[in-house]
């Protein structure tokens, strides 16, 4: 984790602080929109954050923020939350937040920053990003155990889960941490799983390198281009001609 405080001025250590807080803030908020253990949750935050104020929180070294933020999300999204279409949604929710704070001042056009308001940016970015990461690997814990009652349900929570994986993965690549293969083959794993649960037993799965047009998919798959309004049928999107990388392919003929 890119994580420095020490050395630095205090703006930077009251930057970190108020990130950590919105982020509570945020979790406390979810615990009060459905079924919930409130004791639980108070356990955790007791765990993290019971010996500090966020500031002095902050200042810990990169290990124990990062072991500490992890076990607020894997808490709450494992067993604060008890509703499970809430958790799954936190989670979700959870790989995209970013603190809402005022900009990071900027040296010049560019953007050209100070050494110490790059801290400050990589601050930023190295705490959004374990939360992105520490939920995208909670939601994957919880998924397996949760019911997916129809065809449609199973859809949706495939499609959901196949997007919230490709931005966590585009992260991690840009980081270039050494993560993103793991998590594509956990992308992959979870896919997998939730075809195994949902499909009809002739039916079958198709991953594409890149989104195609549904007539370039079924002559792909049948050798036959009209039978492309079977493929759109099984594998609902906004834009009938360009299917989805990961797709579900009903027999034919």
């Amino acid at each position: 984790m890119s994580w420095r405080i020490a050395g630095y001025p205090s703006f930077i250590a009251t930057d970190s602080a108020l990130m950590a807080a919105e982020f509570v803030a945020y979790q406390a908020r979810v615990m009060t929109r459905g079924l919930t253990n409130p004791d639980v949750y108070a356990a955790a935050y007791a765990k993290v954050f019971g010996q500090h104020d966020f500031a002095a929180w902050a200042s810990l070294p990169p290990a124990t923020i990062a072991h500490g933020i992890t076990t607020m999300v894997r808490e709450v999204g494992l067993f604060a939350i008890l509703d499970d279409d809430l958790a799954l949604d936190t989670l979700r929710d959870q790989t995209t937040w970013q603190p809402d704070l005022p900009p990071v001042h900027i040296a010049r056009a560019g953007p050209i920053y100070t050494p110490t308001r790059l801290r400050q940016l990589d601050n930023r970015v190295a705490f959004a990003a374990l939360v992105h990461r520490a939920a995208a690997l909670v939601y994957a814990e919880r998924l397996p155990s949760v019911p997916l009652p129809s065809r449609t349900a199973a859809t949706a929570r495939f499609t959901i889960t196949a997007a919230m994986f490709d931005g966590v993965i585009v992260e991690a690549e840009q980081l270039n941490d050494g993560t993103a293969r793991m998590l594509r083959r956990l992308r992959t794993t979870l896919l997998q799983l939730i075809n195994a649960r949902t499909l009809e037993p002739e039916d079958g799965l198709l991953v594409l390198a890149s989104n195609r047009p549904s007539r370039v998919v079924a002559h792909l798959v049948y050798r036959e281009a009209k039978q492309a309004p079977r493929i759109r049928a099984a594998n609902p999107v906004a834009h009938p001609q360009f299917m989805p990388r990961d797709l579900i392919i009903p027999p034919w003929p």
